[in-house]
């Protein structure tokens, strides 16, 4: 955007910076000489040039940035490794600075939509824009992570996963990165501010290797580029016709992000109406050569639209040009087809065309039935036999070639994501309660519960923040994005000490913070339990640097929280209950120390948010068993001062 470049203007201008950031550059990428035989590309960085609303194209100081992070690279990796950008939707990928990768995620749906389908074939299809490049996909998941304030992943259906690589194979990618394969955790204190303990994405593994739902699809793609990789490595779209891109027919400078988007619509539009008619048509862009083997070309501007009346001269005259020659089309109701298939067909042909491969998608619900395709092949036509594919499922064809069966490694069992649990914690336990706290994160509490089970989400619970919130920096460009509830110090490395008696376990710790409150402050908690109780004693305290400041002392908790679940609130205000079955989460404090309450709901977990009226506080955490609803509220209002 046009703040970064902007800031890569004044960075590039400071002779320090720049030596300062070599020589690091230089470091890191030496380490990672041990592992050279690993590599397979790098990534200069992320995000680049991405989206159609942006203004880094054709920003200078973007391509000098780029540039100087490729000499450095280079100077260190040599000639041989591939160095690419990761991007999505650029609006000329002809004109980055390098090779640019995609990325794509799956929108809002539990399902994977025809919106969904359009949007990754468009994003998919600017990268084919770039002459003599393979089309490669740097990031892909047909989902999307879990945020910051919740204790699961948005969901998706498996059948989202397969149909979306099959597109992908569609469009012609010849690299896609699985991204991640397997949900991970991070070493508590190292999240950024505004991420989530847990990196969940209900991967095709879980955090502890076994199979999710999505295992299945990821793994069947795997064994169709285990047996085919190589020969689909050797392939190309064959193309009925090319849809040109068409900015490079307009002078730099003279669109509009909403043009972009008037743009970006009509050529989806023609997408989907191609694939209706049963044509493949990739993009290409004039400016590059990408468009030269065409065999038709299509515009997606009407001659009489307004954008059309305002690209440029040299535009114009390319335009006639192609128009004369009577390979430029409007519609493609005018294009005729290589190989006579229906919708949601696409052929893969060889580079040499000795033998091809036919990817089949039906992204409706129903069961479809593909009748027999002739395909042409060098000095033979080969027909395929007719199939039917269920709703969401794919087909890998392969046409005049075979592979030899694959000798694949045993699946792992099936599972779901277990309870979130933080290995490297500090327990504190009796016979009736087990919790687990992390010291260098914030001190606070990752487990409340059995080891089977587990009451706290990986949101954490009992993080120390402050009211007013520090505000957001000014260079974060992203701000409204990254702070979905108060980070506070919850990836800050506390100091704490045993002080243990014969009765009972007690820690404390605390954090001198420089920046929290405005002009810093102390954060001390002692954390108590007696044998024999069902309940952990917190003492909180804050203390600001500033004598005068007004600032309040906060604490949120994110409590593992699902459909039946119950939220209870004692009846003198002073506690909450979280019933599930008969398990029952307490959360207590005394009456006068809390000004104000928010709690709000994230899919799998119940925020809790106080603020408290005294910069010391009281709060016990507790968990009981009970028969029902009944006794859990007797408990929850016999809570004394």
């Amino acid at each position: 955007n046009a703040h970064a470049d902007a800031a890569a203007a004044e960075w590039l201008g400071n002779a320090t910076h720049l030596t300062e950031a070599g020589q690091w550059l230089h470091d890191v990428l030496h380490t990672v000489e041990p592992y050279s035989e690993d590599v397979i590309a790098i990534a200069l960085d992320d995000d680049q040039g991405a989206y159609l609303d942006n203004d880094t194209w054709p920003a200078p100081h973007w391509h000098d940035y780029i540039d100087w992070l490729r000499k450095n690279v280079r100077d260190v990796v040599g000639p041989r490794v591939p160095l690419f950008i990761n991007t999505y939707e650029m609006k000329v990928p002809s004109a980055s600075p390098q090779w640019a990768w995609g990325n794509w995620y799956q929108s809002g749906s539990d399902r994977i939509t025809a919106h969904d389908l359009a949007d990754l074939d468009f994003a998919t299809g600017l990268l084919q824009t770039q002459a003599a490049l393979p089309l490669m996909q740097s990031e892909f998941q047909a989902g999307w992570l879990q945020g910051a304030d919740e204790a699961a992943p948005r969901p998706s259906d498996a059948v989202s996963t397969s149909l979306a690589l099959a597109e992908l194979l569609r469009d012609g990618a010849h690299g896609i990165v699985n991204f991640p394969v397997q949900d991970t955790i991070y070493p508590h204190g190292w999240e950024a501010p505004w991420a989530n303990w847990s990196y969940g994405w209900d991967a095709a593994l879980t955090v502890d290797l076994r199979a999710s739902k999505r295992y299945a699809p990821t793994r069947a793609f795997g064994d169709i580029i285990r047996r085919y990789g190589a020969l689909l490595a050797r392939t190309h779209v064959e193309a009925d016709a090319a849809i040109i891109w068409p900015p490079t027919l307009f002078a730099p400078g003279s669109l509009s992000n909403d043009d972009f988007a008037a743009l970006a619509a009509a050529t989806i539009a023609m997408q989907r109406s191609c694939n209706a008619r049963g044509l493949t048509c990739t993009l290409a862009d004039l400016g590059n050569g990408s468009a030269n083997t065409a065999r038709s070309l299509l515009l997606p501007l009407s001659a009489s639209s307004a954008l059309m009346q305002r690209i440029s001269k040299n535009g114009a005259e390319r335009i006639e040009q192609l128009r004369a020659a009577g390979r430029l089309a409007f519609d493609p109701a005018s294009v005729r087809a290589s190989t006579r298939k229906p919708p949601n067909v696409t052929i893969l042909r060889a580079n040499d065309s000795s033998y091809g491969f036919l990817i089949a998608t039906n992204p409706g619900t129903g069961r479809r039935r593909f009748n027999s395709i002739r395909v042409s092949l060098f000095h033979r036509r080969i027909t395929t036999a007719a199939f039917t594919l269920p709703g969401g499922g794919t087909r890998v064809v392969a046409v005049g070639v075979s592979a030899p069966p694959i000798s694949a490694p045993p699946s792992p069992s099936l599972g779901t994501p277990p309870p979130f649990r933080d290995p490297e914690g500090t327990t504190l336990a009796n016979s009736h309660l087990r919790v687990v706290f992390a010291p260098f994160a914030g001190a606070r509490i990752a487990e409340l519960g059995e080891r089977r089970s587990n009451a706290a989400t990986s949101i954490g619970l009992l993080r120390d923040a402050t009211d007013p919130q520090p505000p957001v920096s000014p260079r974060d460009y992203i701000g409204t994005y990254t702070h979905p509830l108060p980070a506070g110090t919850f990836n800050r490395a506390y100091s704490c000490t045993n002080q243990d008696t014969t009765t009972t376990t007690r820690v404390s710790c605390s954090y001198d913070a420089p920046d929290l409150p405005q002009g810093g402050g102390t954060f001390t908690r002692t954390m108590s339990l007696t044998g024999g109780s069902s309940e952990l004693v917190v003492d909180e305290q804050m203390q600001p640097h500033d004598a005068r400041s007004a600032a309040r002392l906060e604490s949120v908790s994110g409590f593992a929280f699902s459909a039946h679940d119950q939220l209870l609130k004692a009846a003198g205000d002073d506690g909450l209950g979280l019933l599930h079955a008969n398990r029952l989460v307490t959360l207590r404090w005394r009456h006068d120390d809390v000004a104000h309450i928010d709690l709000r709901q994230t899919r799998g977990a119940e925020l809790v948010t106080l603020v408290f009226a005294r910069r010391s506080a009281e709060l016990r955490l507790g968990l009981r068993s009970v028969r029902d609803a009944a006794e859990a509220r007797r408990l929850l209002d016999a809570n004394q001062p």
